[in-house]
């Protein structure tokens, strides 16, 4: 949740020059999207790996070397589907008030499916 808004604020920042220049035909969303994601990747990997590696070694939760990979992996991965959906919603919606109600919609949507809310009994 937390990556969405730090996205979605950082994208509101420069979405005028995004929706001005879509809207002159320069390029498309998916240009956007996809270039914009591609820079994103180690944007998003050097504070999940700063954040990984000192929050597992200090909560001590396995103290073996793969496993601690297996949880990088895991939380990189995270961050890049959350960038990424972030990043498809401010591209595919005509102006920043239309993606913050989408966006909105897409975490409801990815929580309530997630399991978190699902009981047992």
């Amino acid at each position: 949740d937390w990556t969405f808004h730090a996205v979605a604020a950082q994208l509101l920042l420069g979405a005028t020059h995004l929706y001005h220049e879509r809207d002159g035909g320069w390029y498309g969303g998916f240009p956007y999207f996809l270039g914009k994601s591609l820079v994103e990747i180690p944007m998003s990997m050097i504070p999940t790996l700063i954040y990984v590696t000192i929050s597992y070694w200090m909560v001590d939760i396995n103290p073996s070397f793969v496993v601690f990979l297996q949880y990088l992996g895991t939380l990189i991965i995270l961050m890049l589907c959350s960038t990424s959906v972030a990043l498809c919603l401010a591209a595919t919606t005509p102006n920043g008030t239309v993606a913050g109600i989408f966006g909105g919609i897409v975490l409801i949507i990815l929580m309530l499916t997630s399991g978190f809310f699902v009981t047992t009994d």
